[in-house]
Formats: structure tokens, sequence, C-alpha cells
């Protein structure tokens, strides 16, 4: 896969998280995991990770 397909599976995910809606949002690969958002401490980027299979993305997705 590369990284242009990966984000496509991604955007549903990222268009949730830029509206704000991070609560209950399943990992777009394995379909199990509930994704975690977390804030990168000292700068304005986000981690979007599934616990369950480990695919990450990271980078600015909220709107300042």
């Amino acid at each position: 896969m590369d990284e242009d397909e990966a984000m496509l599976l991604w955007q549903d995910v990222l268009d949730l998280v830029a509206a704000g809606r991070t609560g209950e949002l399943t990992c777009p690969f394995c379909k199990k995991g509930q994704v975690q958002v977390k804030e990168i401490e000292g700068t304005k980027q986000t981690r979007l990770e599934c616990p369950s299979c480990r695919q990450f993305i990271v980078g600015r997705f909220k709107q300042d």
C-alpha cells in the first residue's frame, strides 16, 4: 500500500478529527480498534494510532 492509498483509508477519520469529533473512531485498517488521538506536547501535531494493529498517522489535523 502506498502513501496515497493509506491517506484515503484515513480520510474519514481525519475528517471527524478536524470537526472535533474524536470519540469512538474505528480504525480504517483493522476495523477492530478504537483510534487513540494524542496531542504531541510542544507541537501543534496530533498522532492517531490504533492500539490493535498499530497503524498510525501524525500531522496537523485540527484547525487552529
